[in-house]
């Protein structure tokens, strides 16, 4: 089965000309130490996890990685960028590989959890600009979302284990082989509530799939605004 190695990326760049204090410092509570142990909501969760020491890469950025599976860049101007496979090893979790190319559906826990990980991580970037960035862009990109056989990967927005899940006969096909959208945040916003700025980046990605808000799994009202629920993705 050839997937054309359908690929989920999201990124996230000052919306400044901005740079990290001793990005290439090693030890306690550096950024390379920070890069090596991201933190997670949950145990073997969806996360920047990768178990692997940050490597210098010509000089440029840091990378870590963990096997095919997960790739995070960060650069010394503020740029994170964590690619992933949407197919079963992954994104796709939950379906067999020979099954997924005639049923490839997205696991919407892995989709909420992983890109909610990568708001909360960036938060933890902040303290570590010389000058604090006013605004960040965060980027999501699908590429590759059609398959050999002319299916489009999709996204059932039912919890998981639920009827709808079961049935799975609510389908959201991706309307396109590739996707980019750019969302700017406040960066107060990001540091005070990002559970809010991860509900905005996910809401992004459903309503490209043309799934309606109010569908969305695993979020909740906080004050009048949408956020993501934190603690019922961490009972999965």
């Amino acid at each position: 089965m050839k997937l054309n190695n359908p690929i989920y990326i999201i990124s996230a760049i000052p919306n400044e000309s901005s740079k990290f204090k001793n990005l290439f410092q090693s030890g306690e509570h550096t950024l390379m130490d920070l890069l090596a142990h991201p933190g997670s909501f949950r145990y073997a969760g969806w996360d920047l996890e990768t178990l692997d020491s940050p490597k210098i890469v010509a000089g440029e950025y840091l990378e870590v990685r963990n096997g095919d599976r997960k790739t995070i860049q960060l650069y010394e101007d503020g740029t994170l960028i964590f690619k992933m496979p949407v197919g079963p090893t992954f994104l796709g979790w939950g379906r067999r590989e020979e099954n997924f190319e005639e049923a490839p559906r997205l696991n919407p826990v892995a989709l909420i959890e992983v890109s909610a990980n990568f708001v909360y991580f960036y938060k933890k970037l902040l303290p570590f600009f010389e000058i604090k960035p006013q605004e960040i862009i965060f980027k999501i990109e699908f590429h590759n979302m059609k398959l050999s056989n002319d299916k489009f990967i999709y996204l059932n927005p039912s919890p998981v284990n639920s009827i709808g899940w079961s049935l799975d006969d609510e389908h959201s096909p991706a309307p396109d082989e590739n996707m980019e959208k750019e969302i700017i945040i406040n960066s107060d916003l990001l540091n005070t509530k990002p559970g809010v700025v991860s509900y905005k980046v996910i809401e992004r990605i459903f309503l490209w799939f043309g799934i309606p808000t109010n569908k969305i799994p695993y979020i909740k009202s906080d004050g009048g605004e949408s956020t993501v629920n934190i603690e019922l993705i961490s009972k999965k």
